[in-house]
């Protein structure tokens, strides 16, 4: 597993892809945290969506440090997960919901041979930031990254694991997503549903069920399972949980 040293190492080289300033990280997470306290209850609510947070002039940067600070920790616990399973060697990684392409781009270059496809949902800085992360990878064994731009999941991609470090949880209806995703042998999800959060619910649905934020974790995981997984490994406070599929 990467030690802090490598991590630095990892989030300079991606900074430097993306031309983000990491010096930027505390003022760019301090100017987000004051936005989301000031939606925080109409977008928990639902009343108010998250497409106003995208469109903040710095969200690009916010991803960014996300990723530097936070996601890319929560990547490498994944990559570790990977490179310990007995004879698992991804050939296909889909990842959902990745910001500008930033878990992608780990992938990318901790599996070289893995075919990566990325989920792309941002306005056009995000995808000029994330062309800038495809033209870093496109020369690997693997090829370039496969990127798309809608919501769902194009037919025919059959992964072997899907990637989702922050997504379920923005949705409020987790459940009608990951019944339509293709089944994989690993699903990574990052982080339990947790009120506190920037971004999530008070209350979810399924279908016309509403559940509470504090039953959530626990409905989903029963979900998961009704779908074929089982939860394989959880690092501490569950970032990731790893999720294997039952034969």
């Amino acid at each position: 597993m990467l030690n802090t040293a490598d991590l630095r190492e990892w989030a300079a080289s991606f900074a430097s892809v993306v031309g983000y300033d990491q010096s930027r990280g505390a003022e760019v997470e301090a100017a987000a945290n004051q936005y989301w306290l000031e939606h925080y209850d109409a977008i928990a609510q639902g009343a108010e969506t998250l497409d106003s947070a995208y469109a903040l002039p710095y969200y690009w940067e916010y991803v960014c440090a996300c990723f530097c600070q936070h996601s890319l920790f929560s990547a490498s616990r994944a990559a570790w997960w990977l490179n310990s399973a007995d004879g698992f060697d991804p050939r296909r990684i889909l990842v959902l919901a990745d910001g500008i392409g930033s878990a992608s781009w780990f992938f990318a270059k901790w599996f070289p041979n893995a075919e990566i496809y990325t989920q792309i949902l941002g306005d056009d800085v995000m995808r000029q930031k994330a062309q800038l992360i495809m033209e870093d990878c496109q020369d690997r064994p693997g090829g370039a990254l496969n990127v798309f731009y809608d919501f769902a999941v194009p037919n025919g991609i059959n992964p072997d694991v899907i990637v989702a470090l922050e997504f379920f949880e923005h949705l409020t209806d987790p459940f009608f997503y990951v019944d339509g995703l293709p089944k994989a042998e690993v699903l990574f999800h990052r982080s339990p549903f947790n009120v506190m959060v920037h971004g999530h619910f008070k209350q979810y649905k399924q279908g016309e069920r509403v559940i509470p934020t504090q039953d959530m974790g626990r409905e989903f995981g029963k979900h998961l399972k009704k779908l074929g997984y089982r939860k394989a490994f959880h690092f501490y406070n569950c970032v990731p949980a790893v999720f294997r599929a039952v034969h």
